[in-house]
């Protein structure tokens, strides 16, 4: 079955609250490399590590402004049952840059995503350890070149869905042509087409 992410309604969004309460404190980790993708991160901030490169939403866009929205953060919240359907589960939380779209009682400047996994996926394996990162790491960067050469590109700038291409280099994607402006004025312009790269949007998963 396809991996999808799944918009939470209000209503399901209200079915998960419970009387307890957890709380999570941010920590500096010390290798960047553990809030990618493979390593099924909880962070706050940055680009989303997708769960699953398959089936990301099209547009992320605030109910009010109809702006596009930026990533505010995610909680990885596995099953233990090692036959669930949600072995793997992450929940994606995005919300609105526009302070004038926040009003009281009002949550159309918020959108959370539901994306889940069984054990057995086409993208991770079923067994391994976290302890040799950066070997990980590389291994699921070769995975998405080869095999994964069919998974959602994702938006250098902003790492959600992207769907665009530079007009010119026809390397490089991005999500809206707001990002691809601001990409190109931060460095895009001076390697475009040379077959470099600026660092400072580098694109990760």
């Amino acid at each position: 079955m396809a991996a999808k992410h799944v918009e939470i309604s209000d209503i399901a969004a209200k079915n998960l609250v419970e009387n307890a309460v957890e709380l999570g404190f941010v920590e500096k980790v010390e290798n960047p490399v553990v809030l990618t993708t493979p390593f099924f991160p909880s962070k706050i901030g940055g680009k989303p590590a997708w769960l699953a490169l398959t089936g990301l939403p099209s547009q992320i866009l605030c109910k009010n402004c109809e702006k596009q929205m930026v990533f505010l953060l995610q909680v990885y919240v596995p099953s233990e049952d090692e036959k669930s359907s949600s072995y793997h589960r992450t929940v994606f939380v995005f919300c609105c840059r526009n302070g004038a779209c926040y009003t009281l009682n009002c949550n159309k400047c918020f959108t959370a995503f539901r994306c889940q996994l069984t054990r057995e996926n086409e993208f991770y394996p079923t067994n391994f350890s976290f302890q040799e990162q950066d070997k990980i790491f590389q291994e699921f960067k070769d995975r998405k070149a080869g095999v994964g050469s069919g998974w959602t590109k994702l938006c250098k700038v902003c790492g959600c869905r992207g769907g665009k291409l530079c007009g010119k280099c026809h390397g490089v994607h991005y999500c809206s042509k707001e990002h691809q402006a601001v990409d190109w004025k931060t460095g895009h312009k001076l390697v475009c087409g040379t077959g470099g790269q600026n660092t400072n949007q580098a694109g990760r998963w």
